[in-house]
């Protein structure tokens, strides 16, 4: 028994898993700190945890030190300086920062008993109107490092004045480091200087809805973009997007929305080039249509393909699928109830024979008891090792039992209708150590099935 366990926990120690904490109950929080010292605790080093909960600054400067990634979903502590909270982080890359409670302060006079405030290198930070000063601040004092950053300011008390100091702060603002910008929204803040400062360095740049059809002109002046977010709005804006692709090998990745309700004519598609260089992409909210279109000038070029709030016809699909044998990552939407049982096992089997394909994600729909072959040939694929069968859009009172893969697949977790399988369950490839005796045996094959539960 001692050498089992011995041999799990030290498999164990090296996962991230176990290097991650997430926790809303302080005192829970304190038993697993004390339990850190055990020479057989999972939890070796905490280097990612997220804290919502409220503790006392004691246990903050505990595990202050080797924090790496934190998320703040709410802020409820004793101390309500930002700076002086944040300073007992030293090590601190990576931030997820909710700023909407009222009494948060910000005073970066360094204290005698303060330590130097964290290099962050990535920053997701949604915050109200009425805490700009605090965004700013923030903003200014890890510029040097940032490499990151996601910005998300919505409503709140709106003060006109600091709105504009804001604006003229925010137009001088150059990160020498930055290479992805996600800016989600703007409300009444002006970003189109800080892009511009960045134009030489952004890899990433994402912009708030309703200025996703500028991506085009904006991506005109940035050399080092590896990804581009569009939101087309006719037949036209796929050729001049296409044509754009075309000209830079060096955009991957692709998102692209499409407005629902276009009406185009087959005589509008003609022209449609194929995304030369594109791998990555993610299409949403597109008519029958224009996806189908997509979808048959686009072969032999994907390896990841993720098809949101969209429907393809099986007439368009199969055949992209037959012919984009390069695929890794397939995802799309699937209405049960619309396709035959031939078509379905036909589907089942072509994407059984994709040679390269390893994780593949449905988001089924149905009305009724679904009768389907779907899933009746995934097992047969010698690549694929993970698929996800997403059924929350399924009323409750529809037997969905048999909307899963035959084995070797494996239930590995279950979350609101959201069902994960994995390839022989959870598995490692180091073999259990070896011993004449029956009794580790057996206690391998109980942890085994208590872990692929």
């Amino acid at each position: 028994m001692g050498l089992i366990n011995k041999y799990f926990f030290k498999r164990f120690q090296s996962h991230r898993n176990f290097k991650c904490l997430n926790s809303n109950m302080a005192e829970g929080l304190k038993t697993i700190l004390e339990h850190l010292d055990n020479p057989w605790c999972i939890i070796k080093t905490l280097e990612e945890t997220s804290i919502s909960g409220t503790l006392s600054i004691d246990i903050v400067q505990q595990i202050g030190n080797t924090i790496v990634t934190l998320n703040l979903p709410f802020i409820r502590q004793q101390q309500h300086d930002l700076y002086v909270y944040l300073c007992n982080f030293p090590n601190l890359k990576s931030l997820q920062l909710f700023l909407m409670q009222s009494d948060i302060e910000w005073k970066s006079g360094i204290t005698k008993n303060t330590s130097p405030f964290p290099q962050l290198e990535k920053l997701k930070l949604n915050a109200l109107h009425n805490h700009i000063p605090i965004v700013q601040q923030l903003l200014g004092q890890i510029k040097p490092t940032l490499n990151e950053l996601s910005l998300l300011i919505t409503d709140g008390t709106r003060n006109p004045t600091e709105i504009s100091a804001f604006n003229t702060f925010i137009s001088q603002y150059t990160a020498p480091n930055l290479k992805q910008l996600l800016i989600h929204s703007a409300n009444h803040i002006n970003f189109d200087k800080m892009i511009e400062n960045h134009y030489g360095s952004l890899e990433q740049l994402v912009l708030p809805y309703e200025r996703l059809n500028s991506m085009i002109q904006i991506g005109l002046h940035m050399p080092k973009l590896k990804s581009c977010l569009y939101q087309a709005n006719s037949a036209q804006d796929i050729k001049d997007l296409s044509k754009y692709l075309n000209e830079r090998p060096q955009i991957r990745s692709l998102t692209l929305s499409v407005y629902n309700t276009i009406e185009e004519t087959s005589d509008d598609y003609k022209a449609l080039h194929q995304f030369k260089y594109i791998e990555e992409i993610n299409i949403s909210n597109c008519s029958k249509q224009t996806l189908d279109y997509l979808l048959q000038m686009n072969t032999h070029t994907f390896k990841k393909v993720k098809i949101n709030f969209s429907i393809p016809t099986l007439d368009a699909l199969i055949p992209f699928l037959k012919s984009n044998r390069n695929l890794v990552s397939l995802q799309f939407d699937v209405i049960i109830d619309s396709i035959s049982m031939e078509l379905s096992e036909e589907l089942s089997l072509v994407i059984a024979s994709l040679p390269s394909l390893s994780s593949l994600t449905l988001y089924v729909c149905c009305d009724s008891n679904p009768k389907t072959k779907l899933f009746e040939h995934l097992h047969e694929s010698q690549s694929l090792e993970h698929i996800c069968i997403n059924s929350s859009n399924i009323s409750k009172l529809i037997n969905i039992s048999n909307l899963k893969p035959k084995l070797p697949f494996i239930n590995y977790k279950t979350f609101l209708r959201i069902d994960c399988y994995i390839r022989n369950g959870i598995n490692y490839s180091e073999p259990i150590p070896t011993t004449s005796t029956s009794t580790l045996g057996t206690v391998y094959n109980y942890f085994k099935k208590l872990f692929i539960k």
